[in-house]
């Protein structure tokens, strides 16, 4: 009986493993996506609005909302955080946003 209970608890716990890494995964690419069309949006922003980079309100305010239309989580600082700790470090997308910023 309880190797019978053992057993289940092994299944169970690899199936909670595969559906939430899953997930996981499934998550990263909506983020890379999201993160990508934020970062390239707010470059454009930049980009045609010279002068604005020393008024820090506007440009923390216009960050946010951009990443909040573009669907990242912004109200979670610790998965923004995770998000962005992923995603700056990396360069083939920092390579995307820039070639497409050169392009707005």
């Amino acid at each position: 009986m309880k190797k019978a209970f053992l057993i289940f608890i092994v299944v169970a716990i690899l199936f909670l493993i595969i559906v939430f890494g899953f997930r996981a995964c499934q998550n990263s690419d909506q983020y890379r996506d999201a993160f990508i069309e934020a970062n390239v949006e707010y470059g454009c922003f930049l980009k045609n609005n010279p002068g604005i980079e020393n008024n820090s309100a506007v440009l923390e305010s216009q960050l946010t909302e951009i990443y909040k239309e573009n669907g990242l989580p912004v109200e979670d600082d610790q998965l923004m955080r995770g998000i962005l700790d992923l995603y700056e470090g990396d360069s083939s997308i920092l390579n995307l946003i820039q070639e497409r910023v050169a392009t707005c």
